[in-house]
């Protein structure tokens, strides 16, 4: 029941809004060269809703059993398990998001 509340959490309240948007509006801005000129043009809307919806499902396909699998180890070797996955996941997600910005708008 505790992993299962904190999965929830983890999920469908950190993540939709305030992971995810972070991640997003980082790399885009990165994707950019880190420019402050022509900002509008990151955030044209169906690129990143597109963007942003790919983000999410290789974050829930990800992170729901990632994080079912961390929490159900011994608190010593959630840290070590955890960063393996997130390795994995940096990698996944730079691939989206490059992938995203290449494309044409």
């Amino acid at each position: 029941r505790t992993v299962a509340c904190k999965v929830f959490v983890d999920q469908f309240i950190w993540n939709p809004f305030m992971c995810v948007p972070f991640l997003l509006a980082t790399l885009r801005w990165q994707d950019r060269g880190f420019a402050t000129k022509d900002c509008r043009a990151m955030w044209q809307p169906r690129s990143v809703l597109a963007t942003y919806c790919s983000m999410m499902i290789a974050t829930w396909v990800t992170w729901i059993p990632g994080t079912s699998v961390v929490y159900m180890f011994p608190p010593a070797l959630q840290m070590p398990m955890f960063n393996i996955i997130l390795f994995m996941f940096a990698i996944l997600l730079a691939l989206l998001t490059s992938s995203a910005a290449d494309a044409p708008q």
